[in-house]
């Protein structure tokens, strides 16, 4: 996150290629990442490059087979709906100093 990589990943059966915006915590102090899903599978589906509906917020526990790929940090300008999975930002890319606690 802090030096903008994208990763690939598998979560809930599908490879996604993602780029992770927001750590942090959700009520039940869950691990959780705030994501845009630019590739891969999806149970929903992907919408068009850019498309706001592609942010996906993700139990970090659930993820596997995560690594660091090489490639363009990708963005949608807003959330399609207001992010209520992460209560506590424990990091934020665009946020400098990153470290939110």
């Amino acid at each position: 996150m802090l030096q903008k990589s994208p990763i690939a990943a598998f979560y809930a059966g599908h490879r996604r290629l993602l780029c992770p915006y927001v750590l942090g915590r959700n009520k039940h102090n869950h691990l959780h990442v705030l994501c845009y899903q630019y590739g891969g599978g999806s149970s929903t589906g992907l919408k068009q490059s850019g498309s706001p509906d592609n942010w996906r917020c993700i139990a970090v526990d659930k993820l596997s087979r995560v690594e660091i790929i090489d490639g363009p940090w990708q963005s949608a300008e807003r959330h399609s709906r207001v992010q209520t999975c992460i209560e506590h930002v424990e990091l934020d890319a665009e946020k400098p100093p990153f470290l939110v606690r």
